[in-house]
């Protein structure tokens, strides 16, 4: 709307105050609208240059932290609301993407006493002559496109081939 009035202006050498008339707005009104406009382009110019900064900083500074940062940093001048951070930061592609902790599931969710018996592993100590002589076992996760996936397997150490083998969604 400024822009066009702005240009009507230079073009064809009309008032303000005839502009103003016109569009039923007050001069007042109209100059409070225009530096309002200014004020708040050179906020968010000088947010998102700060922000910039800090991200030079702290890489992976997420909204509450600029926040915080740029609070402290425009004191006297003005504050930084999280919404508006939120709107402001999103508008110019500076969000982070959310980045998803893979952890493997655990079989015992942290459990020490959880009722099983452990058996102490004493292939060490046995040397295998022939096939057949020692089976290891193993159980290991196999990710599926549903999640994942139990895979149980049963090797002869002595010739290292593959005896059995079981694939579960569940233990």
């Amino acid at each position: 709307m400024r822009q066009l009035e702005q240009a009507k202006v230079r073009d064809q050498k009309l008032s303000i105050t005839y502009l103003c008339q016109q569009l039923e707005v007050s001069r007042k009104g109209y100059y409070k609208h225009t530096f309002t406009e200014q004020d708040e382009d050179v906020k968010v110019a000088s947010v998102l240059h700060y922000c910039q900064y800090v991200r030079s900083w702290l890489p992976r500074a997420g909204v509450d932290t600029l926040q915080e940062c740029t609070n402290k940093y425009f004191k006297g001048t003005f504050q930084v609301g999280r919404d508006w951070l939120y709107k402001v930061l999103g508008a110019n592609d500076m969000l982070l993407r959310s980045r998803k902790r893979k952890r493997p599931p655990q079989t015992t969710k942290g459990v020490v006493n959880h009722g099983f018996q452990d058996h102490l592993n004493t292939t060490p100590k046995y040397i295998a002559t022939d096939h057949c002589r020692l089976t290891v076992s193993d159980i290991t996760y196999v990710k599926c496109l549903g999640g994942f996936a139990y895979l149980s397997l049963t090797m002869d150490a002595y010739s290292r081939i593959i005896t059995g083998f079981d694939l579960q969604p569940t233990l």
